[in-house]
């Protein structure tokens, strides 16, 4: 004991040395009088309290701590090897740099050997610092994948009386497994073969709420940007049980089903009419009306990426009477679900002629109008997306579209900072230019030409490049019969006879 004392009370040391000291009897041998295992929990104690700060971290990091815990992973004492691992996921918790450390330090194939120990106190540990690593270190997932973690974080998402009851086990391995997935299509794979799809699925109608938004937030990052996973997904009855989920009580539970549906409807027409058959769309629009703005926004989503390019769930949507209740989340006191709902606004009226039309009856223009002048820019940038889809079509479009004060709102967003923002307007501006010269007209009325040209000397390209199209598209009109037109734009861009 006398070195811990010496380290814990000599007035002489500082924070570092004492660290030092504490780290250097954890490498003490065992049989030694500083390596005894009292000492070495005593000590383990005192890191565990120490590692609140990046300075002291960083301190047991340079002491050689990770080599040391890590072989402290592999005592024979239960205890010693939870404490260890406890300390780990203290320094993984400190960000990047320290999390990284523990990875470069080995501790990660001996946190893997844990995962299937007989005491649960041990398995409770090694989880939480794995998920401490992944979430904190992007090293962290190929190791904990080269350390052969899938197989036993997939045995963990059985139902088993050794990890209890309540599901806490299987929200953790679920919850790691989908940080694994944010590896890459390699890790994608590695955990499809692994068999973790159907194990998630069935983890899908599980009675604790945690443990089922686990497994659809899994299966939603194996989903995005991978078709063999999402085809995997399908394949094992994910659909109907994620659909089950979007009546559930609990809104975070309804969330993260929505997030899932939407990232399968991104891949193919089939992934959209399996969605559609298994009756997600009038479940879908039910939560538009929810209270929780998340849940409101995650099935705006979820519609639009059904929407996107799908006559079938096009016409699924309007029947389910969406677009009523879209039009009132264009009001909604939340920014992030006006800017939804004006995005699905812009999905839906991009498909057809059919479909602007029910969109433009529903009255979405005068409330896509009133959002061009809310504070939020991505809101705004949103609305003036929407109108874009929605102009360029029929003439009495355009016209409702001029008629409910859309131009002159567009052009007062040419003051905004955000690139987004300007080259929306800009956009929405060019398509109701196209084509109508009384349109053109009333572009230019508004002083939309020296905004326009301005803009052409913004730093972003996109920018640059919408703007001098919208000029082009009121060039096509500066030789009609309007004075305005001929003598605000630029002579170069005038088209000859």
């Amino acid at each position: 004991m006398w070195l811990l004392q010496h380290a814990q009370s000599c007035p002489n040391l500082t924070q570092v040395q004492r660290i030092g000291r504490l780290v250097k009897a954890l490498k003490s041998k065992e049989g030694c009088c500083f390596g005894t295992a009292e000492n070495k929990l005593e000590a383990l104690s005192d890191l565990s309290r120490a590692a609140t700060s990046d300075e002291q971290r960083a301190a047991i990091v340079a002491a050689g701590g990770v080599p040391a815990l890590a072989q402290l992973l592999g005592h024979s004492d239960s205890s010693m090897q939870a404490a260890a691992a406890s300390v780990l996921g203290s320094l993984a918790d400190g960000g990047e740099s320290s999390a990284n450390a523990v990875v470069t330090g080995g501790a990660v194939p001996a946190l893997v050997r844990l995962l299937g120990h007989s005491d649960s106190f041990v398995q409770e540990e090694v989880l939480g610092t794995l998920l401490s690593l992944v979430c904190h270190s992007s090293w962290s997932r190929a190791a904990i994948e080269a350390a052969g973690a899938v197989p036993v974080l997939v045995r963990l998402l059985a139902p088993r009386e050794q990890f209890g009851s309540e599901g806490e086990w299987q929200m953790a391995a679920a919850c790691l497994l989908g940080h694994l997935a944010f590896g890459g299509e390699p890790i994608k794979a590695a955990l499809v073969a692994a068999g973790a799809v159907p194990a998630l699925v069935r983890l899908l109608d599980h009675f604790n709420s945690n443990a089922q938004q686990a497994a659809a937030r899994a299966l939603r990052r194996l989903s995005d940007d991978s078709k063999p996973s999402a085809a995997a997904i399908k394949a094992a009855g994910a659909v109907p049980a994620l659909v089950r989920m979007l009546d559930h009580c609990d809104g975070e539970a309804q969330a993260a089903a929505a997030r899932a549906l939407g990232s399968l409807a991104g891949h193919d027409e089939q992934s959209k009419a399996a969605i559609v058959a298994a009756d997600a769309v009038p479940a879908l629009v039910q939560q538009l009306r929810h209270r929780s703005s998340e849940v409101k926004a995650d099935a705006v989503a979820a519609l639009c990426s059904l929407a996107v390019g799908s006559k079938p769930s096009m016409a699924a949507i309007v029947a389910a009477d969406a677009l009523p209740v879209l039009v009132c989340l264009l009001a909604d006191r939340d920014s992030g679900v006006q800017a939804a709902a004006a995005g699905a606004m812009g999905s839906l009226a991009a498909d057809s002629q059919a479909s602007k039309a029910a969109v433009v009856t529903a009255g979405a223009v005068p409330a896509l109008v009133r959002q061009l002048g809310y504070s939020d820019s991505g809101a705004q940038a949103a609305a003036a997306r929407a109108l874009g889809s929605l102009a360029g079509g029929d003439e009495a479009t355009n016209d409702a579209i001029v008629e409910a004060g859309a131009v002159p709102a567009l052009v007062k967003l040419f003051r905004s900072r955000s690139s987004n923002v300007l080259e929306a307007a800009a956009g929405a501006l060019r398509r109701l230019a196209a084509g109508s010269e009384s349109n053109a007209a009333a572009i230019v009325d508004a002083g939309a030409v020296p905004a326009l040209e301005m803009l052409q000397g913004h730093s972003d390209s996109g920018v640059r490049a919408v703007a001098a199209a919208a000029l082009r598209n009121l060039a096509a009109f500066s030789d009609a019969k309007h004075s305005g037109m001929q003598m605000a734009l630029p002579e170069q861009l005038h088209t000859p006879r």
